[in-house]
């Protein structure tokens, strides 16, 4: 009945519920209060979440390359144009000879995302030299976390021109640029640090670093 009555909460809202239901239940038979599980039997209805992230539209990536003078549109447009993370920008140590070379060694998280080549999208390679020369360690951002970042840099910019965006968006931007460009799905994949499903694509089939800043390149500003 608690759980009906909550029905208007998001799904992971109701699940989380539930988990607590059967991690009671299984403490119950373990100390013999109890002997059947009647948790598994629970159903519950929740509302269907709405997406939290969500692409920048063409009017406001061109708004972005306007301010691109901003530190918080510079941020944005380096995940544009290359996919990386928020967390994985911040923490990235560029050199000249990864501008030369137009991709970064970088990456956090996954077992798929950690220390893959990053590509550079031709576009952002004058803003990340230009913060490259001001960096004293290679950073091209303030030693900050995400947290932090979002609140003194990224929501004074957002905020006054209404763009409703997470520093995530930029990155599902990336992906969403990608796929429209017709970047092959193996490619994108690897671009984005995302695991290969596919045997044949995640250990067999090995793309040189040229290739994927090649495919990087065939999305438009």
């Amino acid at each position: 009945e608690i759980i009906t009555s909550h029905s208007d909460l998001s799904k992971s809202s109701i699940f989380n519920m539930l988990t607590v239901c059967h991690e009671i239940a299984a403490y119950a038979i373990k100390n013999e209060y109890i002997t059947a599980d009647f948790s598994k039997y629970l159903t519950a209805e929740y509302r269907d979440s709405e997406p939290i992230h969500r692409p920048f539209t063409r009017d406001e990536i061109a708004r972005l390359w306007k301010d691109r003078n901003e530190d918080a549109a510079q941020f944005a447009l380096i995940m544009i144009y290359s996919g990386l993370r928020p967390s994985e920008l911040l923490q990235a140590v560029f050199t000249e000879d990864d501008l030369v070379r137009k991709y970064v060694v970088a990456g956090l998280k996954t077992e798929a995302g950690k220390n893959r080549v990053v590509p550079l999208h031709d576009s952002i390679i004058p803003i990340i030299r230009c913060r490259l020369m001001d960096s004293k360690d290679g950073h091209l951002f303030r030693p900050l976390s995400l947290g932090a970042f979002r609140t003194r840099v990224w929501n004074p910019y957002m905020e006054p021109i209404s763009m409703d965006h997470l520093p995530h968006d930029g990155r599902h931007t990336c992906a969403t640029l990608l796929e429209d460009a017709g970047v092959p799905l193996n490619r994108r994949k690897l671009i984005l640090g995302h695991s290969q499903r596919d045997v044949t694509d995640g250990v067999y089939t090995h793309v040189p670093p040229e290739a994927l800043v090649m495919e990087i390149n065939k999305i438009r500003t």
